[in-house]
C-alpha cells in the first residue's frame, strides 16, 4: 500500500516525460541529465508559478543495486531573453499599481519614482528600494527576491514576475 504525504495548500505537477535525457554509464557510477518543466499552484492564493530545470542525478552501484548519491538542479534560462539594457533608462515604465490573483483579489503593490530609483510597498508596509538589473529586472538587498518587468508585444508594462527561490509569482498591472 502506497502512503501519500498531504498536499496542504501546495500543489506540484510535472511534464509527464522529462525531454533533453543524457545518460552515461562508468566503472558502476551512472549520471543521468534532463530537463523538465514544473508548476507549483497555490490553493489558499490562487496563484501558481513554474519553470523548466536541468536535472542532474548521479547513481552508484554496490552489490548489483542502484542507489542515488547526487542530485543537483538548475533553472534553464530562455533561450529568447532580451539584450541588455540597464532597467534604469526606462523608470517611468514600471511606476503605477499592481495585484495578484486571477481577479486581483490577493494583495496589491505600488511601484513609485523618486529621482532615479524606484521603490515598491506591499500591502501596508514601508518602502523597499529596487535596484534596477538587466533589462526590466530589478532586486532587492532585503530579501533576495528577483523582479521581472512584463511587457506585451506593444512594449507596455502590464505586470511583474517575482522568482522567489525556485518560484515565481505574478503581479498583474492595474489600469
Amino acid at each position: 500500500m502506497a502512503v501519500k504525504k498531504p498536499e496542504g495548500n501546495l500543489h506540484t505537477e510535472t511534464d509527464a516525460q522529462p525531454e533533453d535525457v543524457r545518460v552515461v554509464f562508468t566503472s558502476g557510477v551512472a549520471i543521468l541529465n534532463y530537463t523538465k518543466r514544473w508548476t507549483d499552484y497555490e490553493k489558499k492564493m490562487g496563484t501558481n508559478w513554474g519553470a523548466t530545470s536541468r536535472v542532474t542525478v548521479v547513481l552508484a552501484c554496490k552489490n548489483g543495486e542502484w542507489r542515488r548519491v547526487a542530485f543537483h538542479e538548475t533553472a534553464v534560462q530562455k533561450k529568447d531573453r532580451q539584450p541588455y539594457v540597464s532597467a534604469i533608462d526606462d523608470l517611468d515604465d514600471y511606476v503605477g499599481h499592481y495585484r495578484f490573483g486571477e481577479k486581483g483579489d490577493k494583495g496589491e503593490i505600488s511601484i513609485v519614482r523618486k529621482g532615479d530609483k524606484l521603490s515598491e510597498t506591499w500591502a501596508d508596509e514601508g518602502a523597499t528600494e529596487i535596484l534596477p538589473g538587466k533589462y526590466d529586472t530589478f532586486f532587492s538587498r532585503e530579501d533576495g527576491i528577483m523582479e521581472r518587468f512584463v511587457r506585451d508585444k506593444s512594449g507596455k508594462v502590464i505586470g511583474i514576475l517575482y522568482s522567489l527561490g525556485d518560484g515565481e509569482l505574478e503581479a498583474k498591472r492595474l489600469p
